[in-house]
């Protein structure tokens, strides 16, 4: 066995991927093993010549390729490919001084969207490289139970009497699908990420900022109050929310069942009966922007600014 499977083998049984993927992924290595646009785009990362944005869409659209010429599926291709990265991007955290823990917590994606993939299109890969993608680019890491991004705000408003400005540095979470939503959990996120960002507030008060499906207001009306996404939203304010047509639903909800009737659509978790229902009055789905303000280990927003 040549050292990439063995590190490949690692990799599936460090993170228990499900059973079959190790088996995918061996079987996509030796149909991509004398690709030489493949192998070259992996060396290219290696030698940190993939930086610019351009460079990033070269890499999906070439493995995409790469993968239809060696007739695999090119989600099983990308998934391949990120893992076959993945050693340097621990160097890449070596050099920042950032701690082993945290790296392998962020390469823990690459499993909650596996398992997303699996469950979407049945195929043993990632459907959604380009997120990746953020990872790689060390833009996004994961701090126990939440993922946070460095970006700009790109909007304008004010909570907890703070001014934020289109370009204003806020912490962007995100909130991988990896089991339920435990406050302790997350609040422990936050605490981390206040201290890992510190360097981007000076002044003390770390701004982070969601926009979700999962901040979408009507939650307040559809779900129950002990529901784990209802009480997570309750920490922000609110700044923006949109509504979508009644058939452009979260697929994160549904999965390959998104766009099925509404009288057929799965109803065995509170969240898809919640939304079943919602479907059958033909009423849409949204997005919520929100806002928190946090500092020394507490979330200032009050139910005013909440009000926001």
């Amino acid at each position: 066995m040549s050292g990439d499977l063995i590190y490949i083998k690692e990799i599936c049984e460090r993170y228990a991927y499900p059973e079959g993927t190790y088996d995918a992924l061996a079987a996509a290595y030796e149909k991509t093993k004398d690709n030489g646009v493949f192998w070259k785009l992996i060396e290219n990362y290696k030698n940190d010549a993939i930086v610019s944005d351009d460079d990033w869409k070269a890499f999906l659209s070439e493995t995409a390729e790469a993968a239809k010429e060696c007739n695999e599926s090119e989600y099983t291709v990308h998934l391949l490919a990120l893992i076959l990265m993945s050693p340097h991007l621990k160097e890449l955290y070596e050099r920042a001084g950032i701690g082993e823990d945290i790296f392998y917590d962020s390469l823990g994606d690459l499993k909650w969207k596996l398992l997303e993939c699996i469950r979407m299109h049945g195929i043993f890969g990632t459907f959604v490289a380009h997120w990746h993608v953020r990872f790689y680019r060390m833009n996004i890491f994961s701090l126990g139970r939440l993922q946070f991004e460095i970006k700009k705000f790109g909007k304008e408003a004010t909570v907890c009497g703070v001014s934020i400005t289109p370009d204003t540095t806020v912490i962007g979470v995100h909130i991988p699908s990896s089991g339920k939503l435990v406050r302790e959990e997350y609040l422990e996120s936050y605490a981390r990420a206040e201290k890992f960002f510190s360097y981007l507030f000076p002044a003390g008060k770390t701004i982070f900022i969601c926009n979700s499906w999962m901040l979408f207001p009507e939650h307040k009306v559809m779900l129950p109050e002990t529901s784990g996404i209802r009480i997570f939203t309750e920490d922000y304010s609110l700044v923006e929310a949109s509504y979508s047509k009644p058939l452009q639903r979260p697929w994160p909800i549904f999965y390959n069942y998104q766009n099925s009737p509404a009288d057929q659509l799965p109803t065995d978790t509170s969240l898809e009966r919640a939304y079943a229902e919602r479907y059958k009055k033909g009423l849409p789905s949204g997005m919520g922007l929100g806002v928190i303000i946090y500092e020394n280990g507490k979330t200032l927003n009050t139910e005013k600014d909440k009000m926001v």
